[in-house]
């Protein structure tokens, strides 16, 4: 599971706890912090919903990397598997998140 980011300056922190629970249950949960917060660089208030949206993109890409989680992956089923957490504002994601 990917952890998508709401509005405002959200950092990994925030999805930490339930992201933990899945791990525990062998869930793979991929958390990473909204640009410009935390250890990342950049800026969210600069940024566009394509921008965003392109950061989910590639933090699902990167999720379906790890070899654990490609081990056990078929190519027609990978986007499929991957399943996307977004808190707030779900009804402004584009399709390429959807």
């Amino acid at each position: 599971m990917v952890f998508l980011h709401g509005s405002g300056s959200e950092g990994r922190w925030a999805s930490r706890y339930l992201g933990t629970q899945l791990a525990t249950h062998g869930i793979a949960a991929l958390i990473f912090d909204k640009r410009g917060v935390g250890g990342s660089t950049g800026d969210w208030r600069r940024a566009t919903l394509d921008d965003l949206a392109g950061d989910g993109v590639a933090a699902v890409a990167r999720l379906l990397q790890e070899p654990r989680i490609a081990a056990g992956a078929s190519a027609s089923t990978d986007t499929a598997r991957a399943v996307r957490w977004h808190p707030s504002s779900r009804s402004v994601l584009p399709p390429s998140l959807s």
